[in-house]
């Protein structure tokens, strides 16, 4: 990672950027 966001800042970013969080139905 180049930037090193707010760590509650990054939690969003990561739901934001990375939908891979959500539960596999």
């Amino acid at each position: 990672n180049g930037r090193s966001p707010s760590r509650r800042r990054k939690n969003v970013f990561l739901r934001r950027h990375l939908p891979s969080n959500r539960p596999a139905q």
